[in-house]
């Protein structure tokens, strides 16, 4: 007989709602979240939307952190009147539109050197009903953003870890690269697939929606996921960074080991 799971992550009307986005970065494995209220949604949409304007950022250029910060590409965009100082300026008042809009932030996180060693070694015995089988197994960071995803959707109703899976609606960037991480190979965002057990006999299938939602709150997403991947290297390397990551009201952080498997 096979897991019986109640698949999660796709009611629209849920009452909350989760965009996630990742970022690599030295070495600093990230896929974070803003996870907020459905009454919030347009309010951040217009709140984006108000940002960009503000600095003269056209509609149709998304705030992509990696873009934003290099001058060159700035210019490709057409956004080369925007300084340095004026594209930290962009992220500051994005964190203030997340903690005027009672946004949670929502991160897996994992430290390359930290977690590779267990995947390089080209097989893992996975145990359960009494068996163990062999998988094989390859590093590629893509997979591991798909397990940092997951960690996000294992809060328990009542932990004060935010809303738990059966609570959210969730959305997730698209990523259609091909990753043969665990056993075969998916496009990346499916790894963010994968069952949760609250521990309470309730075992949840949880399946992301891959795109369909306001590109805004993907722009919202991509700054959160940026602002971990770096902040994660500490004050001394990324003060800008860490400072912002620590401005955030309501945050939740979930580091990624594979201790014990």
């Amino acid at each position: 007989m096979g897991i019986q799971s109640t698949k999660v992550g796709a009611d629209s009307s849920a009452h909350y709602v989760a965009v996630g986005d990742d970022s690599v970065f030295n070495g600093a494995i990230v896929y974070g979240f803003a996870v907020f209220r459905r009454t919030r949604l347009k309010g951040l949409v217009r709140g984006v939307k108000d940002i960009k304007q503000r600095f003269r950022i056209p509609d149709d250029v998304d705030i992509h952190c990696k873009d934003f910060r290099h001058e060159y590409s700035r210019s490709k965009l057409g956004i080369q009147h925007l300084s340095d100082t004026d594209v930290e300026s962009v992220y500051r008042n994005v964190v203030t539109l997340l903690n005027q809009s009672d946004v949670l932030v929502k991160y897996g996180l994992a430290y390359e050197d930290k977690v590779r060693g267990v995947w390089d070694e080209g097989v893992m015995v996975l145990e359960g009903g009494g068996s163990t089988v062999e998988v094989p197994v390859r590093y590629d960071p893509k997979g591991i953003l798909g397990l940092l995803a997951q960690t996000c959707f294992s809060s328990a109703p009542g932990s004060g870890h935010g809303p738990s899976a059966e609570e959210l609606e969730i959305f997730i960037a698209p990523d259609s690269t091909k990753v043969k991480f665990l056993g075969n190979a998916r496009q990346a965002h499916n790894w963010a697939r994968g069952f949760s057990d609250m521990g309470t006999g309730a075992v949840l299938e949880v399946i992301p929606n891959v795109g369909g939602c306001p590109k805004e709150l993907f722009e919202i997403a991509d700054v959160i996921a940026y602002m971990c991947s770096h902040a994660a290297h500490g004050k001394a390397e990324q003060p800008f960074f860490h400072e912002l990551l620590a401005s955030v009201k309501s945050k939740v952080r979930n580091e990624y080991v594979t201790d014990g498997i």
